[in-house]
Parts: C-alpha cells; structure tokens; sequence
C-alpha cells in the first residue's frame, strides 16, 4: 500500500527573516498555505499580500501588540 503525500512530507520551507515568505500564500502546515485552510479569515484581511516579516514588524507574533 503506497503512502500519499510521502514527498512532501520530506520537505520544508525556510523562512529566515521572512522578506520574501508570504504569510497567506506560501505553504505551511503540511505543505497547504493559510490561504486556503482559513478562508473566511483571508476574506476579511485587508494586506492578503504581506510578507511574514512585516507581519512580525506590525506586531504579530507571540505575546505581540498585534493580537488584542
């Protein structure tokens, strides 16, 4: 019985500063991109295009200004 998925699960997507990791788009979580597994919350964003370190910049990370 052959596994799905077994090459993906073999690769990974570094981020370093994240310039030029999209935070919606690029994939995460077992290869999906956010885009798709949280819709309705991609829908209601208005930087759709932001980059992961601008993300950071603004506040956006663990215990950061961005969430509350």
């Amino acid at each position: 019985m052959r596994e799905e998925g077994w090459f993906e699960k073999g690769l990974f997507y570094r981020v370093d500063d994240g310039e030029n990791s999209s935070f919606w788009i690029d994939p995460w979580f077992g290869g999906g991109h956010l885009r798709s597994r949280f819709s309705h919350l991609f829908d209601l964003c208005v930087g759709g295009s932001i980059y992961v370190a601008k993300m950071r910049r603004l506040g956006w990370r663990v215990e950061g200004h961005g969430w509350g």
